[in-house]
């Protein structure tokens, strides 16, 4: 059907227009997978829980189902709780329930046209496998049901909120992290779409925060300022360095980061303790994966014991070319010996803020 007739033209003397052609029509509205299609996924809500006996919980939501790109996608939704039954748990081993929800259709060979929300059994066993799923079904949940478990919100149910989610077409597309995002581009150009800049994939990535836009190969953050990413030095135990020059105290890669300006800034908590030290603070960061660039600033520790946090921190602003950007802050020890306090973290920090394509 190379054309199809669009959503609320009048019948002529013809026909009208099909449920196939309407489903096809709101597909365009929807997130892009593949050349015509749409990525099925919640709009909102259907975060699954267990309950006091056998069954799952799924709370209201919005849904975009598809069994394909050729039968367009369904819009639904629920309004209220839905109890969605399940078998007690296994004598032995575990198994693997996936909740899901799905839209019959008497057109493509199902007995009625209702929605339902379902419960995919798998069999139990020591390695339990996960269940398949009908066509056009949309996964919400999966659960790990061990022989231990007493019902579905008992510390033997493991659930995990396993739906994929979607957006209006043009508007970022949740995603968990880099994994998922990676997941939703190879599957899109495998369904034969395409990118380019009048043509992107846009999500917003759950562990950052972050939106993220790809026309090709890689990935690069949204082009705004203001966009402040961190990393913090996790508690350890004290440790006291005395051999070395530069030591790395905390640091890490912001993936895909814009091309532009970025400041850089670190502030560090260390201490002494039977010796002082002479040496410096500094930044570091690097492009692509380069040899690290570094901003010092004179940072002498006496040897009075105690804590000295560095004020005010080390700073530098970057024209950054694009692309991953590695970033870090440390301490130069020149002469001496000095701690780092294992209690730092929150104290210990170095971020970068994007400050835009021009300053």
């Amino acid at each position: 059907m190379p054309l199809f007739r669009g959503l609320f033209v009048r019948k002529d003397s013809a026909r009208g227009t099909t449920p196939v052609e309407a489903r096809k029509a709101l597909a365009g509205m929807v997130a892009p997978l593949g050349a015509v299609g749409a990525r099925p996924g919640l709009l909102s809500g259907g975060n699954v829980t267990g309950t006091a006996g056998w069954a799952y919980s799924v709370p209201a939501f919005h849904a975009v189902l598809t069994r394909g790109a050729a039968d367009g996608v369904v819009l639904m939704g629920n309004d209220g709780p839905v109890t969605a039954p399940t078998d007690p748990s296994p004598t032995t081993g575990a198994r693997i329930d996936i909740v899901y929800v799905r839209h019959a259709d008497v057109d493509a060979g199902d007995p009625t046209s209702a929605p339902a929300v379902d419960v995919a059994r798998g069999a139990a066993s020591g390695s339990p496998q996960p269940p398949s799923l009908p066509a056009g079904a949309l996964e919400l949940a999966r659960a790990t049901v061990a022989a231990t478990a007493l019902s579905t919100q008992h510390a033997g149910v493991t659930i995990t909120q396993s739906a994929l989610r979607t957006a209006l077409r043009g508007t970022p597309v949740p995603v968990r992290d880099a994994a998922e995002r990676d997941a939703y581009r190879s599957a899109h150009l495998a369904a034969g779409g395409a990118l380019s800049v009048r043509a992107p994939l846009s999500v917003v990535r759950d562990d950052t925060g972050v939106v993220e836009t790809t026309s090709g190969a890689g990935w690069v953050s949204w082009p705004h300022g203001g966009l402040t990413r961190r990393f913090s030095r996790a508690a350890t135990s004290d440790a006291q360095v005395s051999s070395g020059g530069l030591i790395g105290l905390t640091g890490g890669t912001i993936e895909g980061a814009r091309a532009g300006v970025w400041r850089i800034s670190g502030r560090a908590s260390l201490y002494t303790s039977g010796s002082s030290c002479v040496g410096a603070a500094y930044v570091e960061w690097a492009s692509g994966g380069g040899a690290p660039s570094h901003e010092f600033a004179r940072w002498d520790l006496p040897n009075t014991g105690g804590t000295y946090p560095l004020s005010p921190c080390v700073e530098r602003t970057i024209v950054h070319p694009g692309g991953d950007l590695m970033i870090g802050v440390g301490y130069r020890r020149d002469v001496g010996a000095f701690w780092v306090t294992g209690a730092s973290s929150g104290l210990t920090v170095v971020e970068a803020t994007y400050l835009g394509l021009g300053v």
